[in-house]
């Protein structure tokens, strides 16, 4: 019987604080993640990913996250579109049978009392 290892989930505060200790008290990430019980290099990467959204918040540029999410609303919309267009380019069914043909229609010619003029 084999027990898999499950990964602890930290809360965003549990990370702030963390990333907090690195970034004003100055400590090593490492330092941080033994005091936390935390691997150092999770505690590196929370640091990264705070200095990465600071520079894209001063600088206009959007996040990570919000790409994603806009990637994955324009994934949809560009299946839609796909989609409609596909509908759109079906052959319609047609009485002509080539684009030169003229199609007759009776009613046209009758006169008001219902019959055809000669």
């Amino acid at each position: 019987m084999s027990s898999r290892r499950i990964r602890p989930k930290h809360t965003e505060e549990f990370k702030r604080d963390a990333v907090r200790m690195v970034i004003e008290n100055r400590y090593r990430s490492n330092e941080v993640g033994r005091r936390l019980g935390v691997n150092g290099s999770n505690v590196s990467r929370w640091v990264r990913e705070y200095r990465d959204e600071q520079e894209a918040a001063a600088g206009g540029i959007p996040n990570r996250r919000e790409l994603d999410t806009e990637n994955r609303q324009l994934r949809k919309e560009n299946k839609r579109l796909q989609m409609e267009r596909k509908i759109l380019k079906k052959r319609r069914p047609s009485l002509r049978r080539n684009r030169t043909e003229v199609g007759f229609y009776p009613a046209a010619n009758e006169g008001l009392s219902g019959h055809f003029d000669v």
